[in-house]
């Protein structure tokens, strides 16, 4: 198939999977009501793909997709899981967390996800959890960055696990709603009472 003509989909109302190539995700008609989308392609994944796609809940894309937008999966709040089909380096999914291998990038966060903190992010993309409404807790790598945006409209976030020390300014830029309770990190037992946090054995542990 290297072309669907337009009005192709017209009137199709009752479409609840589909995969199509990432070019022609525009011509479905009736997209709210599809729950399940596979992208097929090598073009970017941008916001305008999903324009309209509102019932979301799965999207696989394919693994030689050379790009992915920052904030593509914004708007789908309805979104808990996302997959790669096929083989391919670029990007990969971990923990829910769909991660730009070459610069070991969290480039979106679906669903309640839990962030590596093995090492295999070093940055928060800019809009990588923007519209999540479903997280409920964050973890931030040791040392990783921060984008424009990136916790923008998660509502339900209830805890962020910080390594860093300028919360405030990180807190801001990446659009943090308020009331959410930050804990730190410390290697040992604080002296104090406090929110504070470790790591053992890979995972997260919180003091007290």
């Amino acid at each position: 198939v290297t072309s669907i003509a337009d009005n192709a989909f017209d009137e199709v109302k009752t479409l609840k999977s589909v995969m199509i190539p990432t070019s022609f995700a525009s011509l479905i008609e009736y997209k709210d009501g599809i729950t399940a989308l596979t992208l097929v392609g090598t073009d970017a994944i941008t916001n305008a793909i999903f324009e309209g796609y509102t019932s979301l809940t799965e999207i696989a894309i394919a693994s030689d997709v050379a790009s992915v937008e920052a904030g593509a999966f914004a708007n789908l709040s309805k979104l808990t899981a996302i997959s790669i089909v096929g083989e391919g380096d670029a990007y990969i999914v971990k923990d829910g967390c769909l991660i730009e291998t070459a610069t070991k990038t969290l480039v979106a966060g679906i669903g309640n996800v839990t962030v590596p903190i093995d090492g295999s992010v070093t940055a928060i993309g800019a809009y990588a959890f923007a519209g999540n409404v479903t997280v409920t807790a964050i973890a931030i790598p040791k040392d990783a960055t921060i984008g424009e945006g990136a916790f923008a409209g998660c509502d339900s976030l209830e805890r962020v696990y910080y390594y860093g020390t300028d919360w405030q300014t990180d807190a801001k830029d990446a659009g943090t709603p308020d009331g959410v309770a930050v804990y730190t990190y410390s290697e040992n037992q604080p002296t104090a009472e406090g929110n504070f946090f470790y790591v053992k054995d890979g995972k997260i542990a919180i003091w007290w």
